[in-house]
Parts: structure tokens; C-alpha cells; sequence
């Protein structure tokens, strides 16, 4: 799981103490309250309101551009689809309401390959427990050669 500091509001990203450097970051959706919006996935809820996970050189330019892009839609291509789907969606606000968006991270040693590494293990770990990656996502990195591996045994047997 993402060892990191507490989840924080995105609102805030201009006044914390973010590090320039590598790292992952989880972005959910919670009610005014804090308490997180359990979202339906293929396999079961995410009770812990996952919207994305991502990594990068910078966390904390990316982390406020995706807070930018939500309302902007621009920069960040997970927030443009958040961007998209609360103008778009006629029932985003009904179903959220006063909703928060919450961030978290963990800075990464050994550079952006390492926190991209980090990334696609969180990724992969996501889409074990509820069978898709969170709904920012839009691909699970290393996923062909994921497949290729767990395929394989079952190839080796129907080639003899």
C-alpha cells in the first residue's frame, strides 16, 4: 500500500511543503466530511474513493495540474477526464454533491523510472483487488507483458 503522508485537500496544493521530486500519488473523491465516495468497480466497491494513481518528476506541479485541469481541462489528462465527466455527466452532482478531491504521495528514490515502477506496482496491486485500474486511469502499464507471464505456463503445455 502507498506509505505516505495523510490525505490532503487538493485545494490546498499551493500552500503545502511538496518536495520537487519523483514520486506516486493517489488523488480520491470524499464528501465534505472527508469521509470517501465508495466507487463500483468491475469486482467489487472501492471503499476508499480511488480516482488515480500517478507518478512523476515533479509531485507537486503535477498534483496542481491536476487540480487545474479538473476545472480547466487542461494538462493532465486524468483531470481532463474529470473535467469531462462532471459537465457532461447530468448526475455527477447529484450523486457527489459537496465533494471533495484529496490527494496523497510518496516521494521516490533513484529517479523517474523507480517512481514508475512504483506506479505500475500500485496499478497492478489496484486491479488485482477490484478487476480494472481506478476510473482516471485509462491503462494498466505492463499489462501485455503481465498477461504474457501469467499466460505462459499454459502456453508451454499446449505447444507439446
Amino acid at each position: 500500500m502507498l506509505k505516505c503522508r495523510d490525505w490532503k485537500n487538493i485545494e490546498d496544493i499551493e500552500m503545502e511543503d511538496i518536495p520537487k521530486s519523483c514520486g506516486v500519488y493517489k488523488i480520491c473523491i470524499t464528501d465534505s466530511k472527508g469521509e470517501p465516495f465508495p466507487i463500483g468497480r468491475f469486482c467489487k466497491k472501492d471503499e476508499k474513493g480511488t480516482l488515480m494513481i500517478g507518478h512523476s518528476t515533479d509531485i507537486k506541479k503535477r498534483i496542481k495540474d491536476f487540480n487545474d485541469a479538473k476545472e480547466k481541462g487542461h494538462k493532465h489528462s486524468e483531470g481532463n477526464r474529470l473535467c469531462l465527466i462532471k459537465k457532461v455527466v447530468s448526475d455527477f452532482n447529484r450523486i457527489y454533491g459537496n465533494y471533495e478531491i484529496k490527494y496523497k504521495y510518496e516521494t521516490i528514490n533513484g529517479g523517474k523510472d523507480k517512481a514508475k515502477e512504483r506506479e505500475k506496482d500500485l496499478l497492478k496491486h489496484y486491479f488485482r483487488d477490484y478487476g480494472e485500474v481506478p476510473p482516471l486511469n485509462h491503462v494498466l502499464p505492463g499489462a501485455k507483458q503481465w498477461l504474457e507471464k501469467l499466460l505462459l505456463p499454459d502456453k508451454k503445455n499446449n505447444s507439446k
